[in-house]
Parts: structure tokens; C-alpha cells; sequence
């Protein structure tokens, strides 16, 4: 690997780290300290350069950003004995660290996609008895599934999850134009075009995570759960708010 690469950088340490049982401190910790041995490196680069180095900076110090505001919510969540001692020697646990790792080595995620990934894993790790416990298979299988999502879809997905409560009653009485639909989800995310909402919103359907379109894609059926399949609610459960209009998600 070179030394001004950090593709892979977290990765291949947590794996051994993990492997090894080490405690979650420690091992947050020693992803900051892999990723800054590469930060002089590539500032030295940088200069008379092409932008692929620069980039690689970037992304280094987005994830170690990342991984920062993880350590604190973690060492705040395990303070106020929200997370028992021992989960994090679970299966579950390694497991699910090691999801989150890649993710952040290797997807380069922006802010969106970070903040409802670190989400589902917090509330994994606090094993709330009407979501989850150490012995269910289901929190990672989510965790998966929330990666494979762009920031686009998880703002409809969890825009539909918190307008749900919202729908008219005549709005779930049998099939309505899907413009409605469409409509109410760019006012309550702010991605303001509904074409916009139908380009995140296909790539959902075929995902399993809201119900499908009828006659010629031009009706859908509200439902109770403003068109969220028991999955796509059960993600939107773990995921809990996400405002993308939010000038920082990081910022609370």
C-alpha cells in the first residue's frame, strides 16, 4: 500500500483488531492514528500535483471526522450505561463495527449516508428490547441494506417514514394518482422537484423498502405506513430522524 494512499487504510486494520477482541476504543483510536500517518504525505504531494491526491486528503479527513463523532456518541451512549459492557465482545457487535469501517474506507459517504449508517448501528449497539438484541440476525442485515443506499433515497425513504402520521384519511382510501405522492415528499424533504422524488423513489421499489406502483405506474395505494414496506418502516425505526436539510447532520 502506498504511503499516500489511505484507500483501505481502516479496513485492513479493524479486521486484525477485531479479530483480536480489542476494545472498541481502542480500536476507534487507532483508525485516527492510521489514517493521519498519511496526511503529510499527501499535503506534500499535493503541490504542482493532479487532484487525485487531493481527493485521497479529503477523504481521509472526512473519515477521520467520521470516526471522531462516533467515538464521542459511543463514549456518551456506554456513559450513560445506554450500551451494556460486554456488547461490544458480541458477534454482533464486530460485526456490525466492520460494516461501518468499510463503509467509511470505502464508499467515501457523504454526510447523509454517514449520519443514518451510524445511526442504525447506535441503535443496534443499545439492543432496545422493541427493536433488536444481540442475537438477532436482523441489525446488521439493515445495516447492509442502509449502505447500499444513496443519500437521495434515504431522504425519501425517511421522509415518507416521517410524514406517515401525516396522511390525509382520504389519501388511504384505495389507489391514488402517484403525483400526490410524489408531491408531498418534495415539500417535506426539501428536494423540492417531484421528477426528483420519482428518480429515488423507482430505485426504492426495487429495494423492497416502499410498495409498488399499479395501472401502468400511475396509482399507488397510501397504506397505513405512507407506502413503507414492514422493511423499508423497520430500517426507518433504526435509522430514527434524519433532517437532510440540515445545513451539517453532524452539527447536534
Amino acid at each position: 500500500m502506498s504511503k499516500d494512499d489511505p484507500k483501505q487504510a481502516l479496513t485492513t486494520v479493524t479486521a486484525t483488531e477485531l479479530s483480536e477482541r480489542k476494545p472498541i476504543t481502542q480500536i476507534i483510536h487507532r483508525q485516527l492514528e492510521n489514517l493521519l500517518q498519511y496526511v503529510p504525505g499527501l499535503l506534500e504531494s499535493t503541490k504542482g500535483e493532479n487532484a487525485t491526491r487531493l481527493s485521497r486528503l479529503l477523504q481521509a479527513f472526512n473519515s477521520g471526522r467520521f470516526i471522531q463523532q462516533l467515538d464521542k456518541e459511543l463514549a456518551d451512549l456506554r456513559k450513560s450505561s445506554s450500551i451494556k459492557d460486554d456488547y461490544f465482545v458480541q458477534e454482533q457487535a464486530l460485526e456490525g463495527l466492520q460494516i461501518l469501517f468499510e463503509f467509511i474506507d470505502e464508499d467515501s459517504p457523504d454526510l447523509v449516508r454517514f449520519e443514518a449508517m451510524k445511526q442504525v448501528f447506535l441503535t443496534m449497539c443499545q439492543e432496545k428490547d422493541n427493536l433488536s438484541d444481540r442475537n438477532d440476525p436482523i441489525p446488521t442485515q439493515l445495516l447492509r441494506i442502509c449502505r447500499g443506499l444513496s443519500s437521495g433515497e434515504l431522504i425519501v425513504l425517511t421522509t415518507a417514514y416521517k410524514l406517515r402520521t401525516e396522511v390525509k384519511e382520504e389519501r388511504k382510501q384505495g389507489k391514488q394518482p402517484i403525483g400526490y405522492w410524489h408531491e408531498e415528499i418534495a415539500q417535506g424533504s426539501g428536494l423540492v422537484f417531484p421528477d426528483l422524488v420519482d428518480f429515488h423513489e423507482r430505485k426504492l421499489m426495487d429495494k423492497n423498502l416502499i410498495t409498488p406502483r399499479y395501472q401502468n405506474d400511475d396509482l399507488i395505494y397510501y397504506g397505513a405506513k405512507n407506502r413503507l414496506t414492514d422493511l423499508g418502516e423497520t430500517l426507518c425505526e433504526f435509522i430514527g430522524e434524519l433532517d437532510p436539510r440540515h445545513p451539517n447532520p453532524l452539527a447536534k
